[in-house]
C-alpha cells in the first residue's frame, strides 16, 4: 500500500513546558490520541519502532538543516501504512500547541484523524538555535 500524500509543515512559537512534566513526546503523542477520542476515532497507540524512525529523521533534520518530508518514510517494514508530520517550534515545547498547529492544517489533521492509523511515534529534536524539529510518524500494521 502506498503512503498517504505528504503535507508542508507547520512552524510556530511554544510556551515553556513545566519541570518534572511526561516527556514532549509522549505528550504530543497523548495529545494526538486525545484528538482523535475526541472526534470518534479510535485511539492511536505509541510503537516503539515509530519513535525510533521519527527520532531518526528529526536526527537527520536537525543535522541537515532542513524541514522538509521525506521522499521515502525511513520507517520500519513492519507498517504497510505510513504517514508523517513535521513541525518546528521556537523555544521550549508545547504538546497542544504542536498538534493545536496540525489540526488547522488540513493535510496534517487528515494524517492525525485517519481511521487506518493505529500506531504512533513522536520525537522531537533541538535546533543549534534552540527550535525543536518534530517529527510524527503514523502507521498501521
Amino acid at each position: 500500500m502506498k503512503a498517504l500524500p505528504l503535507t508542508v509543515a507547520v512552524l510556530l512559537i511554544a510556551l515553556p513546558v513545566p519541570a518534572g512534566a511526561a516527556p514532549a513526546h509522549s505528550r504530543v503523542e497523548q495529545a494526538i490520541a486525545a484528538e482523535r477520542l475526541e472526534r470518534g476515532v479510535a485511539s492511536v497507540r505509541p510503537a516503539r519502532a515509530l519513535r525510533r524512525s521519527s527520532a531518526r529523521y528529526a536526527a537527520r533534520l536537525v543535522r541537515t538543516g532542513g524541514l522538509r518530508h521525506a521522499a521515502r518514510l525511513p520507517i520500519s517494514r513492519r507498517f504497510r501504512l505510513r504517514g508523517e508530520n513535521l513541525a518546528l517550534t521556537r523555544g521550549a515545547p508545547s504538546a497542544r500547541r504542536v498538534v493545536a498547529a496540525w489540526m488547522r492544517s488540513p493535510g496534517h489533521r487528515a494524517l492525525i484523524l485517519d481511521r487506518r492509523f493505529r500506531h504512533i511515534g513522536v520525537a522531537g529534536r533541538k535546533r543549534h538555535d534552540g527550535a525543536v524539529v518534530w517529527v510524527a510518524h503514523f502507521g498501521r500494521r
